[in-house]
């Protein structure tokens, strides 16, 4: 089962992008796409994104099951904060 987790996103999209491919490849997963969309990989996580207006919206479809998906919204969010 999928979830959608939407963050707000401050600044400019090109700027959050390549924070965002900094610090995923930092922590063993692969973010490809542009300013708009795209998708990421890694550490048991697969998903894409989709930003609009200042709002990421995050489609996570896979994630180790181990994790509840509390944890995983939880620590989506801290990551943008």
């Amino acid at each position: 089962m999928a979830e959608i987790i939407e963050v707000k996103v401050p600044g400019d999209p090109e700027e959050w992008l390549a924070k965002a491919k900094k610090a995923a490849a930092e922590k063993g997963v692969e973010l490809r796409g542009d300013a708009e969309s795209g998708a990421f990989a890694g550490k048991g996580f697969e998903g894409s994104y989709r930003l609009s207006g200042g709002t990421l919206a995050l489609r996570i479809d896979k994630k180790p099951f181990f994790l509840p998906w509390g944890m995983v919204k939880e620590g989506v969010r801290g990551f943008f904060e």
